[in-house]
C-alpha cells in the first residue's frame, strides 16, 4: 500500500514493516530519522539515524529511503520523525 504525505503529515502504520521515501522535484535532500520516546525525546544520540550512522534499533537509511521493521523497534521507542533537509553546504562538505 503507498500513501503519500503532505509536508508535515503523519500516519499510523499497521504493516510490520515499512519503507519511507523521500524525494524534492527541484533539489536533492539529505533523509534522516529520529527514534522518539513517549517524552518525544530522542534516549541518547543513538537515536539519529543518519548517513554516518545508518541503523539502529530496527530503523534504517538507505539513500533516500528509511526502512523500519516495526517489530524490532523497541517498546521504549514510541514514534520514529523523518526529516528531510535540502542544505546544500552540508552536501558539499561530504563532498556530493
Amino acid at each position: 500500500m503507498t500513501t503519500a504525505l503532505a509536508k508535515g503529515g503523519n500516519t499510523v502504520l499497521t504493516a510490520a514493516a515499512c519503507r519511507v521515501t523521500l524525494s524534492a522535484p527541484t533539489t536533492g535532500i539529505d533523509v534522516s530519522a529520529v527514534l522518539l520516546g513517549p517524552d518525544g525525546r530522542v534516549r541518547s544520540d543513538d537515536d539519529l539515524i543518519f548517513y554516518n550512522h545508518a541503523a539502529q534499533d530496527g530503523v534504517r537509511l538507505s539513500g533516500q529511503t528509511i526502512v523500519a521493521d516495526l517489530a524490532a523497534i523497541p517498546e521504549t521507542v514510541d514514534r520514529v520523525a523523518i526529516e528531510a533537509d535540502s542544505c546544500q553546504l552540508c552536501r558539499h562538505r561530504r563532498g556530493r
